[in-house]
């Protein structure tokens, strides 16, 4: 009952509003990742470190491109700011 009573509420989307804050977080904090191995990629010296934000990079990439198309798909925006905590690490 619930469930259906949250996905009435957002008729644009067709998702609870639940999901939608799931999507808006998750990518939220897959920008920051992303951003955050990047910096790894350019300042680390070691190399284990460069190869491993290497992959974090190529792997979040792909799945944050896979989860923007879902977002696009279900009309759910996504905001291109990083979260105040996430900016600061």
């Amino acid at each position: 009952f619930l469930g259906s009573q949250s996905r009435a509420e957002d008729n644009k989307s067709g998702l609870t509003s639940d999901e939608v804050k799931f999507i808006k977080h998750t990518a939220a904090a897959g920008t920051a990742e992303i951003k955050i191995a990047g910096l790894a990629v350019k300042k680390s010296e070691n190399a284990d470190v460069k190869a491993l934000a290497e992959t974090l990079v190529t792997d979040h990439t792909k799945v944050h491109d896979e989860l923007k198309m879902l977002a696009t798909n279900k009309n759910v925006d996504l905001s291109a700011v990083i979260d105040p905590k996430d900016a600061s690490t």
